[in-house]
């Protein structure tokens, strides 16, 4: 697919704090993704949105929540479905990690199935 930068934008709003993301932006990455799926012949889809909070057991904040209402819908499953994982400032069996599937979320667990040796 080659080289790009994904992400932030040239359109998002940028501080050491945080990264708002603009409808420019927006439009800006539905496109890019939209170009990818028809490059790689469908294979490539748009599975959800990642981040990191600064707190040990993180949780969706109430702007993670609305962002998320905005997000469009797949249309390349028969359901709305999105992945999404906050990372935790620790470690990531702290991470809040949920697949929605039709306005639902379900919880997803992290798992080490590393047995000793």
């Amino acid at each position: 697919m080659g080289q790009s930068n994904y992400y932030p934008t040239p359109f998002d709003k940028l501080s050491r704090f945080f990264c708002i993301r603009t409808q420019k932006s927006a439009d800006y990455n539905f496109e890019l993704l939209k170009k990818f799926n028809k490059q790689s012949n469908h294979q490539w889809h748009y599975l959800g949105e990642w981040h990191t909070h600064p707190e040990i057991n993180p949780k969706p904040s109430k702007t993670d929540l609305e962002g998320w209402n905005e997000l469009p819908k797949n249309s390349y499953y028969d359901r709305n479905i999105h992945l999404f994982w906050i990372c935790s400032s620790e470690v990531h069996s702290n991470d809040w990690l949920n697949i929605r599937i039709n306005n639902v979320f379900f919880k997803l667990v992290l798992k080490n199935d590393e047995s000793p040796q």
